[in-house]
């Protein structure tokens, strides 16, 4: 069982996004950079659009990350 089922289990099914509802989405946004971009002092400033696009692309640059250490982890596995 990975992480995201036993998170699943832990909600009754429904994924964290879908348990906690806006207040995953200011968790999320906490946890970045987002304010040292704009300017503002406090995540609910934000511009929704921005905060959208900005936990959209942060969501796909870790992804990207993710693929690449997945490819240099097979790389390294087909040379033994």
């Amino acid at each position: 069982m990975d992480a995201e089922d036993e998170e699943r289990d832990n909600n009754n099914g429904k994924s964290f996004g879908q348990h906690w509802g806006w207040f995953a989405t200011l968790y999320q946004l906490a946890k970045t950079n987002a304010l040292s971009i704009t300017g503002d002092s406090c995540i609910t400033d934000l511009n929704l659009l921005f905060a959208l696009n900005y936990l959209e692309i942060d969501k796909d640059y870790k992804h990207e990350i993710e693929k690449e250490k997945n490819k240099q982890i097979q790389q390294a596995r087909s040379r033994y």
